[in-house]
């Protein structure tokens, strides 16, 4: 299973994440490559995250590879039917095109999409201190709605949750519910 999380800046992405990482702190182990300073990914048995979170905000955002090289490497690290990958960010959000491409690839994917209104993620950035422009949250929500009802006329499963029902459902898509 594949889980993307989507919504524009401050929709509550990372906050999510990092509510999976706290579930079992000290079993998700970091997967560093070469000479980086900071994890490529997260690892607990079969669920990996991708991107690291040692800053309040995470994801695939603090990578520095090309978007292609990030859906490889999603793609890659979806090693078998146990796999459990989940991924977010912003840079990520703008588009349906390489989602969709999972999923006609053959791959599990669910979207989990953020219903934060763009009121609350403008305050909840504005909290964080940054300097992203209101304009600029309130494009990108309604690029992402494009995008999400782009995805669901190509068959990706979406489901839509509000930050607080989120983590639970990530934590069943990742099965950590158990754990």
């Amino acid at each position: 299973m594949i889980t993307r999380i989507l919504g524009p800046s401050g929709a509550g992405k990372s906050h999510i994440v990092h509510g999976i990482l706290n579930r079992c702190a000290t079993r998700w182990v970091p997967i560093y490559n070469g000479d980086r300073r900071r994890p490529l990914y997260y690892q607990f048995g079969p669920r990996k995250i991708l991107g690291h979170y040692m800053i309040k905000n995470g994801g695939v955002d603090t990578l520095s590879e090309s978007l292609e090289s990030i859906y490889r490497m999603i793609s890659d690290l979806h090693s078998d039917q146990n796999s459990r990958v989940l991924y977010e960010g912003k840079g990520l959000s703008d588009g349906s095109v390489r989602t969709i491409k999972l999923v006609q690839e053959g791959y599990p994917v669910t979207v989990v999409y953020l219903t934060t209104s763009p009121r609350q993620c403008i305050d909840s950035v504005r909290q964080r201190g940054h300097k992203i422009s209101e304009r600029s949250i309130r494009e990108s929500f309604y690029k992402i709605e494009r995008a999400v009802g782009l995805m669901v006329d190509a068959g990706v499963r979406v489901e839509k949750y509000s930050r607080g029902d989120a983590l639970a459902r990530v934590a069943q898509l990742m099965e950590l519910d158990n754990v």
